[in-house]
């Protein structure tokens, strides 16, 4: 499904390797979807339910789920004949993933206001206030500027950005797998969920 979608002939995006092939995303993403928008649907469902007494009637296709999320792909062929591809840059900054002292932090700041609530959340450091990194496609343009400074603030340790979320709301996450995430604090923290028992999760997870 994930082929039939197209999602498969996208990874990795931003590629600087046009002689390899493309790459296949990490697990087994079109059931994950599928699964995740079926959950969605059920719940809605129940919903309105509980409002209206009636049923309803759900349909879920994987093809479906996985082609919502190519990241305007078909909005931009629609409508300003772009194809998309794999090879190439983001045009906006910073979307990257950084070191960090426990794994690995996923930044992908899209909107000015998210950016400014990082840099309070680093303390305001100079080197924010250069031209080069004025608006985020600036930042784009000067990843190889970029990078290395924000690399520098994430490496010592991921869990001070997990805590700053609450105070700092912006766009990032730690990179790793989905039974890191749900069988681990940090999705407490979040208040994201109810936790149960469950095996092989010491705290358990339900959406």
């Amino acid at each position: 499904m994930a082929h039939a979608s197209g999602m498969a002939s996208m990874g990795p995006g931003g590629s600087p390797y046009p002689e390899l092939p493309p790459l296949k995303l990490f697990g087994q993403q079109a059931e994950f979807q599928g699964a995740l928008n079926a959950a969605m649907a059920v719940s809605a469902a129940c919903l309105d339910r509980m409002t209206t007494g009636a049923g309803q009637a759900i349909e879920v296709s994987e093809q479906e789920c996985m082609t919502a999320i190519l990241e305007g792909t078909l909005v931009q062929y629609t409508y300003a004949g772009r194809e998309a591809s794999r090879l190439g840059q983001y045009a906006y900054g910073p979307r990257a993933i950084f070191p960090c002292a426990d794994g690995w932090l996923h930044i992908n700041l899209a909107e000015e206001a998210q950016w400014q609530r990082l840099v309070e959340r680093m303390g305001n450091p100079d080197w924010t206030r250069e031209e080069i990194f004025r608006d985020r496609l600036l930042k784009g343009a000067n990843r190889d500027a970029l990078e290395p400074l924000l690399a520098a603030w994430t490496a010592p340790d991921v869990q001070p950005v997990e805590r700053g979320q609450a105070q700092y709301p912006t766009r990032f996450s730690q990179a790793a797998s989905g039974r890191h995430h749900l069988c681990t604090g940090a999705a407490m923290r979040r208040g994201s969920g109810k936790f149960l028992a469950r095996r092989n999760c010491p705290r358990g997870f339900r959406l």
